[in-house]
């Protein structure tokens, strides 16, 4: 989306009506790294796009574009630049920050499970979500697993050595726009940090 629409304002079309409001920030994140987008609609999600002709003021649209699945895969493949199968050092997860729910998430499927040795995942949030997971328990089942609950802006260190010699991966389109690495949902990331290799 970023590389078409540059700087303009998209209005989507096509998104469950209960699209989680992570992956739009998400979205949104790796949009405007890959172009300029500072807003976008979602028709009948975001509350000024209700319809198509809300989301457009009235006015008709400039362009339209077709997405369907084989492209979302081939903008996944061009996104990655580490394949399956090869070693993860470094796993990036929180970019832009974790919400509470994603630290959640994560704990989740990290509990009772230990991280590759050798390997550092890392799940950026910010300081209330990091509070919150300390009291609710999530904080302590990261930790054990290995991996690192952290705030501020650590990945930014991934640009820098020695991180910036290891092999990485992340869940966040606009990580895997900066910074060489694989890309792939959560759930693959942590399977990977476990494994040691990219897993899809």
């Amino acid at each position: 989306m970023g590389k078409t629409v540059g700087t303009k304002i998209p209005v989507i079309q096509g998104l469950p009506r209960n699209v989680p409001s992570s992956d739009l920030k998400n979205m949104g994140a790796a949009a405007a790294s890959t172009g300029a987008v500072a807003l976008y609609h979602v028709v009948d999600v975001t509350p000024e796009a209700m319809s198509l002709g809300r989301a457009f003021g009235g006015e008709r649209p400039v362009d339209r574009i077709q997405m369907d699945s084989d492209e979302f895969e081939m903008t996944k493949e061009e996104m990655s630049s580490v394949s399956e199968g090869e070693k993860v050092e470094l796993v990036g997860l929180g970019c832009p920050h974790y919400s509470l729910e994603e630290v959640a998430s994560a704990a989740r499927m990290l509990e009772g499970k230990k991280i590759k040795e050798g390997v550092q995942l890392w799940i950026c949030t910010h300081e209330a979500a990091r509070t919150l997971a300390k009291e609710l328990g999530y904080h302590d089942i990261i930790e054990a697993s290995g991996a690192r609950l952290i705030t501020g802006c650590p990945l930014n260190l991934c640009i820098v050595p020695p991180y910036s010699e290891m092999s990485a991966m992340s869940d966040s389109g606009k990580f895997c726009y900066y910074r060489r690495s694989a890309f792939g949902s959560q759930e693959q990331c942590i399977k990977s940090a476990i494994a040691g290799r990219v897993m899809k």
